[in-house]
């Protein structure tokens, strides 16, 4: 355990920072990536897994669920419409790729 700085406390692995919180935020640390997560909400860095649905939504209802379903299929269940926007004026999509 260490005090990374005032109202800061933290814990280390063989001399490397694995864990730390303060009054407004924690932090989960391996090497380069980590999660932060604040009253902002959480910022994930590095490559993420999610085994199951990831739903979201903005009110808390009319949840928006991406799935993969085992064998590779992708789906992107909306309660509503489903709208592209893109910057760049273009929308690619690739068969096969």
């Amino acid at each position: 355990m260490y005090r990374v700085a005032d109202h800061q406390l933290g814990f280390a692995v063989n001399g490397s920072r694995k864990f730390y919180m303060s009054e407004t935020q924690g932090f989960f640390q391996n090497l380069s990536s980590g999660i932060l997560v604040s009253a902002g909400g959480i910022d994930v860095t590095g490559d993420s897994s999610i085994q199951g649905s990831l739903s979201i939504t903005g009110d808390g209802s009319n949840a928006v669920t991406l799935t993969e379903s085992g064998n590779g299929d992708f789906t992107i269940d909306a309660p509503d419409d489903i709208r592209l926007d893109a910057g760049g004026q273009d929308i690619v999509l690739k068969g096969g790729g």
